[in-house]
């Protein structure tokens, strides 16, 4: 049964915020391709290119591997839900799939995927204040895996012979990091949506009591699921493990190109890629952030460059064919509402009295 939140008004951007969308995506893609033209350049794009074209089965296989990672990520966000809302599994990992082809593809910051799972649920009837308080929680829950995952990443480099040095400066990056973390769980223990509709339910008019009252519907949520403790650790422990999962990639990849790698080492490379791609977010979806965290890491254990980059290509390959079917579904969805909108309409035309004029 559907609980949803009374309609926000739409505040389209004026012209300067236009710009300032444009120049910051402009500015994010400038440095992704600088980044990438600079790794090729230094690696050779010759022999980055032969290495790819080589592992097609390596990029045929990590196809079928990802349901494992992707059905993880869902059961991390279906343990937010109180019980009366979870949702069926497969719903919730077609929604997932999806906001993750939208964070992966398009210029959304990584939070765009959020806003297109929101609003697929709420197409289908789910309560307003359990799935906003559920999409909430699963993106801390996101980025406190990310933490711990490149944690383990770090001290697993120190482990296997970088320097002390470096780890020691990648952890205050970290620290700095976990502390924007606590800050945002802190804030929404303190009423995070509250605060938000202050100043759209001045412009609400009449419903700026309705959006304040479905504001504190949200907080409460989001207050139980924290403090349903045992639910929240697990949908921390599904998260994490889908990203350890995503490690099986660099795994396959480099083995196929000669170069056999430890389950261990793949997780300490899946680890540090992640969070090079994470402390870019700015540029979208990571373009040769991804790919250079990739590599440093790599080449600090003794791979050759040139093999690391054709594995990231790979993941890219997956990005690009799972996330673009991902699109495409996301579209349909939007067809099939769109055209069942239409045909009520039309019924409803049809069902109307005619008035004598």
């Amino acid at each position: 049964m559907s609980d949803p939140m009374p309609p926000v008004p739409v505040i389209r951007p004026g012209r300067s915020g236009r710009v300032g969308f444009a120049l910051y995506i402009a500015f994010g893609l400038s440095v992704g391709a600088a980044l990438i033209v600079y790794l090729f350049g230094r690696l050779g794009a010759t022999a980055t290119w032969k290495g790819f074209l080589s592992v097609w089965p390596a990029t045929v296989s990590v196809l079928p591997w990802f349901l494992l990672p992707l059905t993880a990520a869902a059961l991390s966000w279906r343990k937010l839900f109180p019980r009366r809302d979870t949702p069926a599994i497969a719903t919730a990992i077609r929604l997932t799939w999806i906001g993750l082809g939208v964070n992966w593809l398009l210029p959304v910051a990584m939070i765009g995927g959020e806003l297109v799972k929101l609003r697929l649920a709420t197409a289908m009837g789910w309560r307003a204040a359990p799935l906003i308080a559920s999409l909430v929680a699963d993106k801390t829950a996101q980025v406190s895996s990310q933490l711990l995952f490149t944690l383990i990443g770090l001290g697993s480099l120190v482990a296997l012979g970088a320097s002390l040095a470096d780890g020691v400066q990648a952890v205050v990056v970290l620290a700095v990091f976990a502390a924007a973390v606590y800050g945002f769980y802190r804030i929404q223990h303190l009423g995070l949506f509250g605060g938000l509709t202050r100043r759209l339910a001045a412009l609400a008019g009449a419903t700026g009591q309705g959006m304040r009252a479905g504001a504190r519907r949200a907080d409460a949520a989001l207050r139980r699921i924290y403090a349903r403790r045992r639910a929240w650790w697990g949908a921390l422990g599904w998260r994490l493990l889908f990203r350890v999962l995503l490690a099986f990639e660099i795994w396959l990849t480099l083995r196929w190109l000669g170069h056999p790698i430890g389950v261990w080492e793949a997780i300490t490379l899946e680890s540090l890629a992640q969070g090079a791609r994470a402390a870019a977010f700015f540029v979208p979806a990571g373009i040769g952030a991804q790919e250079g965290g990739l590599v440093a890491a790599g080449i600090l254990l003794g791979f050759p460059g040139e093999a690391l980059l054709a594995t990231g290509l790979v993941k890219r390959v997956r990005e690009l064919i799972i996330g673009g079917a991902a699109l495409l579904a996301w579209q349909g969805h939007e067809a099939l509402g769109l055209w069942h909108r239409h045909r009520h309409r039309r019924q409803a035309a049809a069902l109307a009295p005619t008035q004598d004029s």
